[in-house]
This record gives structure tokens, sequence and C-alpha cells, in this order.
């Protein structure tokens, strides 16, 4: 049988695994889709396979220089680079130091496919554009989705200007194709299927703990601790695993 491919297989996969429907599971529908979407949000943050890297084409408008910043989309988690907001040199002479580069590269082609002495120029010259010209300034919050830009509103930023900006997104897993089938596998990943069934079993603990020691038909006696142990237990094994195999580690800061 294929893995789930759509949220309501995913939910009928979970709640499958947790004994339905020989055991009738004591949820609420709202309930068991605020505990997906909880495992939704850990995934999306934590896994290395609940984000991708990619670039995002904005358009500046009246209302951002305005306001001097630019309001992402909330699938945005982290900016790592504008590309770029004014490459001085880009804006290239017959004085610039590249151009003489180019013309000299022209000149003498007879190198013999030794690009060492090319490639170490080529790094010189972005370091000295690094160190005169400078770092384009950015903050972003992810919660509030605002990205302020340290520079010239309107002058150096205007309306009807594109910026391309280098950042990271999160999966969206109902995303369809142009013939409508699923873009991507979210929804069968082992590691979420497991997180997310643990959360509901987690729930479903909490709540029949309210009526723990009733007896029903048959001398059936409700265990809710047992249920809530085993679902705590579980938890806590998936994100040791989701820090130990599934995270990206952290990037080192050089100063």
């Amino acid at each position: 049988m294929p893995g789930p491919t759509t949220r309501d297989e995913f939910k009928d996969y979970c709640l499958r695994r947790l004994g339905f429907p020989v055991i009738k599971i004591n949820l609420a529908d709202s309930q068991i889709e605020d505990r997906i979407d909880d495992a939704l949000q850990k995934f999306n943050e934590w896994h290395m396979d609940g984000n991708v890297e990619t670039y995002y084409k904005h358009l500046i408008t009246n209302t951002d220089v305005t306001r001097e910043y630019i309001k992402l989309p909330a699938q945005i988690q982290n900016v790592m680079h504008i590309i770029p907001l004014q490459d001085k040199s880009h804006y290239v002479t017959m004085f610039d130091i590249q151009y003489q580069m180019r013309l000299n590269d022209i000149f003498d082609l007879n190198f013999a496919g030794n690009m060492s002495q090319y490639v170490q120029t080529q790094q010189f010259v972005s370091l000295m554009n690094d160190v005169l010209n400078g770092k384009d300034l950015w903050r972003h919050h992810r919660r509030s989705g605002k990205l302020y830009i340290e520079a010239d509103w309107g002058t150096e930023l205007v309306a009807g200007r594109y910026i391309i900006i280098h950042c990271t997104t999160t999966l969206d897993p109902d995303e369809l194709d142009d013939d409508d089938n699923p873009v991507n596998t979210v929804w069968n990943d082992a590691w979420l299927k497991s997180y997310a069934t643990a959360l509901i079993k987690r729930e479903w603990g909490e709540i029949l703990m309210k009526f723990g020691g009733v007896q029903m038909l048959g001398g059936v006696t409700m265990s809710g601790s047992d249920i809530l142990t085993d679902a705590k237990e579980q938890l806590d094994e998936l994100e040791e695993e989701l820090v130990t195999k599934f995270q990206l580690p952290i990037d080192f800061i050089v100063a």
C-alpha cells in the first residue's frame, strides 16, 4: 500500500496506527488537525527535509519605500543574502580594474589552460570590493516577516526595482503540479508520520486521564496514564532522533 499523499490520507494513517477503527479514538477532528499542524511546524522548522534553499524575487513597491521594510511571505524562514542591492563593480569603465583584467585576458590568451592566476586575481578583486564598498546590511524577523534593509530608500531602493533574496522556505505538503500530482512527499516522511501519531496519542492519553479508573461495559477499565506515558516516551525518542539525525548542524560564525 503506498504511503499517504494528502492531509486526509495522512490523518487516516495516524489513526490506524493508534488502532482505529478497531479502537475508538476519543478525540474531536479539530484536535487531531491541531496536532498534525504541530507536527508539521516542528518538521518545517527543525528537520533538514522540511525546508528548501531558494531565491525569492521581490518587486519593490511605493508602500515598501514609505515604510522602509519589505513584508515577506510567511513560508520564508531565514534570509541568507540579498543579491545584490547595489554592486558597484557592475558599473565598469575603462579605468575599472575588472575592465583592465579582462582586457589583459583577451590580449594574453596563451595561458595554456592555467586558471589559477585568473581565479586568484578575481578573488582579490572581490575582496577589494567588499572592503571598499562594504556589505549590504539587513535585518530579518521570521515571526513578523519583515525584512529591514539599511539603505537609502527612495534613492538606492526605488519602486519598480527588483531585488533577489537568497533564503530558505518551508515545503508545502499540499503543493500540486500542473497535472494535480503532489510535488513532494512530505506526507510520507517516516519521522513526520511517527511524530504526528505520537502527538495525537499524547492528546488522547491526556483526555482519558480525566476518566481514569472508570469501568466500561464488559469490565474494561480505561488507562489514560499508560497511553500518556507511552506517548511521552515516544516523543522524547523522536525529538532526540530529530536532533541527532535530521537536524542540520549549526553554522560556525567567523568574525
